[in-house]
């Protein structure tokens, strides 16, 4: 087992710490470890294609500025 050592914790995150790990009746050390390991061993969410898209913001109706090409580099299709 190895140690690790967390400087300068916020005196209001220690006493949330304190306050959960007794709730759970664990040591604040012990506390810290589950929640470790419950973040670290966490696997990636897998997402559907779907999802992904849906999650994409929607344009507002003013957005077609953002597509549209200055006329300086419009060429004309009859040349």
């Amino acid at each position: 087992m190895t140690d690790v050592l967390i400087r300068n914790i916020d005196e209001t995150l220690d006493k949330a710490l304190k306050l959960r790990a007794l709730e759970h009746g664990r040591t604040r050390e012990a506390e810290i470890k589950v929640i470790l390991e419950s973040v670290v061993s966490r696997s990636p969410e897998k997402r559907s294609l779907a999802d992904a898209l849906m999650d994409i913001p929607k344009l507002d109706n003013d957005a077609g500025h953002l597509f549209k090409r200055p006329r300086s580099s419009a060429r004309n299709v009859d040349e």
